[in-house]
């Protein structure tokens, strides 16, 4: 049980608020089935094998998460991710247009330690590289609830991310159209820094219908998306072209999140873009 508006049986979620649920392969951060249930009728269910971590979310701000055995529903346990949290504390929301170039930039960004999260996937992963977790808060935080409430769900969570103290924390999500989501974050976490990842379409065919969608929208409403709705937090808005091809532009950004990494040269931001992947052909079309 979640509470008394949802049930699981035999690994079926019955519904009784609207919530959003998202049924996934832990370590390559992959979601093979997720949905935003917005009538809070009926059960949702995925009964592909690869499944281990189920991550459930409602309306009424309650949050659980699942070692999940789609084989045997005797051994799918709920998982303790409470983590206390000083909201004092440094954070970094990356976000951007669905399939305008966020996850590239992640996977940079990882290979100089910035923590995205325990389940954002391993490193090799090409995308989505997003906390599984916080993907599920963040997409119910068009429900109203008091920023105290939020801060207890966000806790509630946060031990899937796994804050380090060590570390420069972060996350990443993204979005199709505007929203106050990341204002609203703001609100609870009062030192967020804020990265809109900007991006215009390439000439190079996506493979991802991600991809594919960002590359037919209009380069207006994707801009309205890429540049996030603020009130009094820090934002920079992320220049992807030249975050890749301008080495003094990449260590303004790298100096900005507070990675202590900089390149000393276009030659040595070069080998590190190719080291990670990075495909050139991604550029803004001309």
């Amino acid at each position: 049980m979640i509470d008394s508006n949802i049930k699981i049986e035999n690994n079926k979620i019955w519904w009784k608020t609207p919530g959003h649920v998202s049924f996934e392969e832990y370590d390559i951060n992959y979601a093979h089935y997720s949905a935003l249930n917005n009538t809070g009728n009926g059960w949702s269910f995925c009964g592909n094998e690869k499944i281990d971590r189920v991550y459930i979310g409602t309306n009424t701000n309650e949050f659980k998460i699942y070692s999940w055995d789609p084989l045997n529903s005797k051994n799918t346990k709920l998982l303790d991710t409470y983590q206390d949290f000083d909201f004092n504390s440094p954070f970094i929301l990356f976000t951007g247009h669905a399939g305008g170039g966020t996850s590239i930039v992640v996977k940079f960004l990882r290979y100089l330690g910035v923590h995205f999260g325990d389940d954002c996937g391993n490193i090799n992963i090409r995308k989505p590289m997003e906390s599984s977790s916080f993907r599920v808060w963040w997409n119910l935080l068009y429900y109203p609830h008091s920023i105290e409430d939020l801060r207890k769900s966000f806790k509630s969570i946060l031990g899937s991310y796994n804050y380090k103290k060590n570390k420069i924390n972060a996350v990443k999500v993204v979005a199709e159209e505007p929203s106050n989501r990341a204002l609203i974050v703001g609100n609870v976490i009062p030192n967020l820094k804020v990265v809109g990842i900007v991006k215009s379409a390439s000439n190079k065919t996506s493979t991802t219908s991600e991809g594919k969608k960002f590359n037919l929208k209009s380069p207006e409403s994707v801009l309205l998306t890429q540049l996030v709705q603020v009130e009094g937090n820090s934002v920079f808005h992320l220049n992807w072209d030249k975050f890749f091809t301008d080495y003094q532009y990449c260590n303004k950004f790298l100096d900005y999140i507070g990675v202590e990494k900089n390149f000393l040269n276009q030659e040595e931001l070069n080998k590190f873009n190719e080291k990670i992947g990075f495909d050139p052909g991604y550029l803004t079309k001309l």
